[in-house]
């Protein structure tokens, strides 16, 4: 077990390095598979080998060993993993998950104030104007959708520039 966890580990940093230089050599649709997948698979192995060491704090709980037949000594005897970097582990997938939850709660509320903001807003089609000075446009899926463009970006963008701006959100609904 030892090699395939730290590989994980090793494996996944290794990423976090080449990933700029990915994005910066590859052409664009082409980096945006390569990135995203790269990171799904990067983010899978780092838990998953956080999991498969944190693991190993059950296997020498006497209960659960009493549970399910196995020799707690046995296991700690032959466990490479050493129970202080075991309970680190689990502190980080407690770190890692309750940082995931809090980000996906943040996102959740975030989209929902936009929505309910944006809905508020009478729109032209699927286009809202919101009046801010900065050159912003994003889309607002869901059962109305929307195109939100700051009046910042319809001064400053000259025509064929809005275009592109306003079929690139439209894209994405």
């Amino acid at each position: 077990m030892r090699f395939s966890v730290y590989a994980s580990f090793i494996l996944a940093s290794a990423f976090s390095y080449l990933a700029p230089m990915i994005a910066r050599r590859v052409p664009p649709a082409t980096a945006t598979w390569l990135l995203s997948t790269g990171s799904v698979i990067s983010a899978g192995c780092a838990t998953g080998a956080l999991g498969l060491c944190a693991v190993t704090l059950a296997g020498r709980n006497h209960l659960l060993a009493a549970q399910g037949h196995w020799s707690s000594m046995v296991f700690a005897h032959a466990d490479p993993v050493r129970p202080v970097v075991a309970t680190g582990c689990v502190a980080l997938l407690v770190i890692l998950y309750g940082r995931a939850l809090h980000t996906a709660f943040r996102r959740r509320c975030a989209r929902d104030a936009i929505r309910r903001a944006i809905l508020s807003v009478p729109a032209a089609g699927d286009l809202v104007v919101y009046a801010a000075e900065s050159i912003e446009a994003f889309a607002v899926p869901g059962a109305t959708p929307r195109v939100v463009i700051t009046n910042g970006a319809l001064r400053r963008l000259r025509p064929a520039e809005l275009d592109a701006v306003i079929a690139h959100e439209r894209s994405h609904l």
